[in-house]
């Protein structure tokens, strides 16, 4: 399942949205994502985008984060 991001990127397209990390989770590993990805919850191990990956207030990471764009809300 995708969402889309609300605003259009400068081609015209739109940014997929391919998942989050809620609140109360908990990932160890390497997340790999084709989109946008969003983590509100904890993640021990590395985060790797082919877009945006959006860090939320709550957001814990212990490890690197590579993305196209990496927004901290």
């Amino acid at each position: 399942m995708t969402w889309k991001w609300p605003s259009a990127t400068k081609n015209g397209t739109s940014e997929e949205w391919t998942g989050f990390i809620d609140q109360g989770v908990t990932l160890e590993g390497t997340l790999t994502v084709t989109g946008t990805f969003r983590v509100d919850g904890n993640v021990k191990g590395n985060i790797i985008s082919e877009q945006t990956v959006v860090l939320g207030e709550g957001a814990k990471v212990e490890g690197q984060i590579e993305g196209n764009r990496v927004v901290m809300a």
